[in-house]
């Protein structure tokens, strides 16, 4: 990323869009190599010492084996390291849609040549995507002094154009100055597609958090003509197209894709209206860490094995030992019960024609009636995990899926019914695959549906 956000820097309705860095400079990822830089002078230059040393007068032959591989490992991680974050490091400097001269540029820079600028002819251009992201925090905020907490808003462009007989796209995202809002994403949209010569728009999703919008040559379902631009773009105003306000107003989400739910309870039934069913199946982990869970046992059991030992002399020995082995017993053993619990089968299942919620594990069953449920709520929700000595903090996200109740004669207000997994610092992934399934759900059941975010 670069070290501030996009900026409009040239805007002829229609005919010209022109977006450039304000401030490049050293993409973050520079800064991953440059620790691996680091790491390998750190951790090869003692080593090629403890090897040079080895060709002394009397040499060790062990001494210099163990050296070489740590030189060698040393230089292989540094390399790996490098090479990874070297092909991450590519940010945005322009990007120039440009009728006069007929083509589409796109200028990357990066570390070490890693950069390129691609150009495309806007006649073979087919289609443009253009639609909501999550952009990382770059160092430019932490060389202002803001402390960016998790990505902040940007937008993700899409381009396919034809080569010859081949389709070829390419994709990248950032941030734009002043743009944050999802009507100006449209608006955005909308301009690009003008300037790129294309004619027809159609809004792929639109949602409370994320709008895609794509621009066409050709006409096709659903498609509208691009409305026609006469003013630059004033997003410092928020002031945007009227068909932008409209795209972001009226609510399309795709469909929900049950393959795709990535969750500890997988969908195994899935007709709303009729009947819904989420399952986590009997695991290998339930039998794997079984036998485990006996450690918690260990330390009585070896103070009893010692007990059959003469310590009458050493009583205290006996106690710490047994003490010692059983904390180390008692952790073990609570570890392998969370991972037996995790492996246990567990289902959530929705039944229209019985009016029944039933959530059931091997142990506790709770029912339900479908109708008790008055509003279903999308809940985002972000962790901090705290990282130790060798890795670094980070945010894991997930969405979990809750029914309000209208009535609790249990005391419970509101139910997860499931939750996707967490995934690590990437909040549009658990977003985009749980809101579908909220939105058809409380249709089915009709019942509101509401979104709260990330906090």
């Amino acid at each position: 990323m670069p070290l501030s956000p996009m900026k409009i820097v040239r805007d002829e309705p229609q005919q010209l869009l022109v977006l450039e860095t304000a401030k490049p400079g050293v993409p973050v990822g520079a800064f991953g190599c440059l620790t691996a830089g680091i790491f390998g002078l750190v951790f090869g230059v003692p080593c090629v010492g403890f090897v040079v040393s080895g060709f002394q007068p009397g040499p060790d032959r062990s001494s210099l084996l163990v050296g070489a591989f740590f030189v060698v490992f040393g230089l292989v991680i540094s390399t790996a390291v490098f090479s990874a974050m070297r092909n991450r490091t590519r940010y945005p400097l322009r990007v120039r849609v440009d009728r006069y001269a007929s083509e589409l540029e796109i200028a990357e820079a990066g570390l070490l040549g890693s950069g390129r600028t691609l150009v495309v002819p806007l006649d073979r251009i087919t289609r443009i995507e253009v639609g909501s992201a999550m952009v990382p925090p770059n160092v430019g905020d932490l060389a202002s002094g803001i402390l960016v907490k998790g990505p902040k808003s940007g937008v993700r462009l899409k381009v396919e154009w034809r080569d010859g007989e081949n389709s070829e796209s390419h994709a990248l995202a950032f941030s734009v100055d002043d743009l944050n809002l999802r009507e100006e994403v449209a608006d955005f949209a909308y301009r690009i597609g003008r300037a790129a010569g294309l004619f027809y728009s159609r809004v792929l999703r639109s949602d409370p958090r994320e709008l895609e919008i794509e621009v066409t040559r050709e006409r096709g379902p659903g498609c509208e003509a691009l409305p026609v631009i006469e003013s630059p773009a004033e997003y410092a105003h928020d002031r945007v197209l009227a068909p932008a306000l409209k795209a972001a107003s009226e609510e399309k989400v795709p469909a929900f894709a049950p393959a795709e739910f990535q969750a500890d309870l997988k969908v195994a039934v899935w007709e709303p209206r009729r009947e819904v069913r989420f399952r986590r199946p009997l695991g290998f982990a339930a039998f794997g860490c079984l036998p485990f869970t006996l450690l918690v046992l260990l330390g009585p059991v070896v103070f009893v094995l010692m007990g059959r030992v003469d310590t009458s002399d050493e009583p205290a020995a006996r106690w710490a030992v047994s003490g010692m082995a059983g904390v180390f017993g008692l952790v073990m053993g609570l570890f392998a019960m969370a991972g037996v619990a995790s492996g246990l089968p567990k289902s959530v299942t929705l039944d229209w024609a019985a009016n029944s919620l039933e959530m059931r594990g091997v142990i506790r069953v709770e029912s339900r009636a479908l109708s008790d449920i008055r509003e279903l709520e999308l809940k985002c929700v972000r962790t901090y995990r705290s990282g130790g000595k060798n890795s670094p903090s980070y945010h894991t996200y997930r969405c979990d899926l809750v029914g309000h109740l209208q009535r609790s004669e249990d005391g419970k207000p509101s139910l997860v019914l499931v939750a996707t997994n967490e995934f690590r610092e990437d909040p549009a992934t658990p977003y985009r695959i749980s809101l579908p399934l909220a939105t058809e759900l409380a249709a089915a059941l009709g019942v509101p549906r509401k979104v709260t975010e990330f906090s």
